[in-house]
């Protein structure tokens, strides 16, 4: 990615075993972020005391550079959190980079990705920053304008079948499925730990819905693990399973979207949409998403969802405009595949660094 041409590249993390103070707790984080964590106490004691040997050496390794930037992808998950963890504690500056969840945008942020992100928490703040922005006042619609569905399909029981038919059956929730590996459900699933936690919550509570409402819940595209949903989903009339229809279509065509912290969550708010947020996720705060303090409290929401579900029009509005006109940087990408970052967003960055 163009982000500076004077670059150290770190192809792999190697191994020192000298420790430092935190070395444990910080292979406790990484191992609790890593994709797979061995259920066998052997496997996993020799995972973590791995990682903590290429954190050892990789605090040492960046503590060379002081006064240096290191870059990171993601910096979430397994050894990308050591490398994080490593620069943070080395004391480096630090910028993460990941796919943003708008189309054709980059995430550039100095603090981290999705939960961990800079972005405040406060509607406030997007009220505030709109007030001095009138001119990005509907950008968000142009944005909207160029959201498709996933097409790397992966699971070969998801399909994306653009066609208002299949909705006509009442007004429903969406229940969009992450992978079930997702180190954004471990890390920060809130009240919800697993995706078979998150089945088991939406079946139980769908019984408290009005008549005639429904719940749509839909696997993830590039989920190769299947999610048992005929063995988990006991209460059939009211809880749907819809791998067929377009997603994009399932988002429009909802009352709501229920999610633990899914990019979904965020397509919502641009079709207008509230959304029930179960997880711990960037967009979830007052005005702009619905929170719950415990799970019996779903049993509430869906009790009437269309009077207990809402959004202030206007948070929302400024929330994404600020997402597209300022945080989210628009890329391009080469013949060679190189990718290059918007030149007046990336020197103001550079100068706020």
């Amino acid at each position: 990615m163009a982000f500076d041409k004077d670059i150290v590249f770190i192809q792999r993390l190697k191994f020192s075993f000298f420790d430092f103070d935190d070395s444990d707790e910080v292979a406790d984080l990484a191992l609790k972020s890593c994709k797979s964590v061995p259920q066998n106490p052997v496997v996993r004691a020799s995972l973590r005391t791995l990682l903590k040997f290429q954190y050892n050496w990789t605090r040492r390794y960046l503590e060379q550079y002081t006064g240096c930037i290191a870059l990171c992808w993601n910096g979430v998950k397994g050894r990308r959190k050591i490398f994080a963890e490593a620069a943070k504690r080395a004391g480096l500056k630090t910028v993460f980079f990941e796919i943003s969840p708008l189309p054709g945008r980059a995430t550039i942020d100095r603090v981290g990705v999705n939960f961990e992100s800079s972005l405040p928490r406060v509607s406030d703040f997007y009220l505030d920053w709109q007030k001095q922005n009138q001119e990005c006042h509907h950008h968000w619609k142009q944005v909207r304008d160029k959201i498709v569905s996933r097409a790397d399909i992966i699971n070969r029981n998801v399909q994306q079948i653009d066609s208002e038919e299949r909705l006509l059956q009442g007004p429903y929730l969406f229940v969009p499925l992450q992978v079930q590996t997702d180190a954004q459900i471990r890390c920060f699933g809130g009240l919800i730990k697993s995706i078979t936690q998150l089945v088991q919550v939406v079946n139980d509570y769908a019984k408290c819905l009005p008549p005639g409402w429904t719940i749509r819940i839909k696997e993830h595209p590039s989920s190769s693990i299947p999610y048992r949903l005929r063995e988990l989903i006991t209460n059939t009339d009211r809880v749907i399973v819809d791998n067929k229809t377009d997603t994009v279509r399932l988002i429009r065509g909802s009352s709501g979207v229920v999610t633990i912290n899914s990019s979904v969550g965020i397509e919502a708010l641009f079709f207008e949409k509230p959304i029930l947020v179960l997880g711990q996720a960037f967009y979830g705060f007052e005005g702009v998403a619905n929170i719950v303090n415990y799970l019996e409290e779903v049993a509430d929401v869906f009790s009437n969802p269309a009077r207990k579900m809402t959004f202030d029009p206007t948070a929302v509005s400024a929330f994404l405009n600020y997402l597209c006109c300022d945080y989210y940087p628009e890329i391009s990408i080469g013949n060679d595949n190189s990718v290059s970052i918007d030149a007046a967003w990336l020197a103001e960055f550079k100068k706020n660094i």
